[in-house]
């Protein structure tokens, strides 16, 4: 079990926590001697192996932001612990897109994809041993909160699972064209809302847990997850599109190469800017709605602007993406910014 690997501190804020987190992803990796030592391998080499934690960051962020200034010992010790524990499972859920039966993905985070380097059946293996990790971590919370560590295991569950979560979101990307033509953009949204950005809404909405609010300050605060990670993942289709993989460190190309639903070939790459323009706006609107002290998640936000990139799409290539050539494009690029997300 994992009683020691997370240290408790008196009261600590969003940054101290983030500094902790790779420190903590280390010892979790390498705290069970029973773990055989080609899939612990295996699951460093998924975990540790370079990433923006901008999930667990957020979640960090979001619970000081919250709270209204640094957590006590019993919150930061749970957040941390939820915070690792996302971590885990979007790492999983990386390791299982890029197997061949799904991407087929050569490059993650720059480096060989799980199965190219330690071969397929391992790569299952792997995914399927971070998920249970991150279950554990959070079921063994011995600390003041622990019925608020059980309500963070359901809520993880869900957001990991088949019915909104991302098993059910990466079902959806296998057979697009069952979709309804008439509402493509929204069959895509319901998907990236399943597949990207319940992590999002969970990493926001577990911070709220933690804290210790109920439902309805929950629901609000995993509502401007959601609405963060629909923009992430539009951010991901322009770059699957117009970056290459220096720049990504990683396969780009695949969802027009496999035909997966991504909302800049849905609508074209103006339309997708236009959007996530909006995605944006909406995130910073709520954030001073929600709480007076918005700084850590802004400074969060505003940290993420040293992995910017701009988008050179030309109005040519813009038009071949269009699924309708009468559509004239609006492109808003000068309101938005791409994120290198992993």
């Amino acid at each position: 079990m994992h009683h020691e690997v997370i240290a408790r501190h008196d009261r600590r804020d969003a940054l101290e926590l983030t500094h902790a987190l790779d420190a903590t992803l280390d010892r979790v990796l390498g705290s069970d001697p029973d773990t055989p030592a080609v899939l612990r391998a295996a699951m460093r080499h998924a975990v540790l192996g370079g990433g923006k934690r901008i999930r667990p960051r957020l979640l960090l962020a979001s619970a000081e932001a919250i709270q209204g200034g640094p957590l006590d010992d019993g919150v930061a010790e749970l957040a941390l612990r939820a915070a690792v524990a996302v971590e885990l499972v979007h790492a999983a859920s990386l390791v299982h897109d890029d197997l061949p039966c799904f991407d087929d993905a050569a490059l993650r985070r720059g480096r060989p994809t799980v199965h190219r380097a330690y071969g397929e059946p391992m790569a299952v293996l792997t995914g399927d041993a971070l998920i249970t990790l991150a279950f554990e971590l959070l079921a063994d919370d011995d600390g003041p909160h622990h019925r608020r560590a059980l309500a963070l295991v359901r809520l993880l569950a869900e957001t990991t699972g088949s019915g909104r979560g991302i098993i059910g979101g990466q079902s959806l990307e296998l057979h697009p064209a069952r979709w309804d033509d008439d509402r493509p953009m929204a069959q895509v949204e319901d998907y990236h809302r399943r597949k990207t950005a319940a992590l999002f809404e969970f990493a926001m909405k577990a911070a709220a847990v933690a804290v210790g609010h109920g439902p309805r300050v929950c629901d609000s605060w995993g509502s401007v997850g959601t609405t963060l990670g629909l923009a992430f993942q539009l951010i991901d289709d322009l770059l699957d599109l117009h970056a290459d993989e220096t720049t990504t460190g990683k396969t780009t190309g695949r969802d027009r190469a496999l035909a997966r639903p991504n909302g800049a070939l849905v609508e074209g790459s103006p339309e997708a800017l236009t959007r996530l323009a909006g995605h944006i706006e909406h995130v910073g609107r709520r954030l001073l709605e929600l709480t007076t002290r918005p700084e850590p998640v802004l400074r969060l936000l505003d940290d993420l602007d040293t992995m910017l990139l701009g988008l050179g799409a030309d109005e040519e290539a813009n038009e071949t993406e269009h699924r309708s050539s009468d559509r004239s494009p609006s492109p808003r690029t000068d309101r938005v910014a791409l994120v290198r997300v992993a």
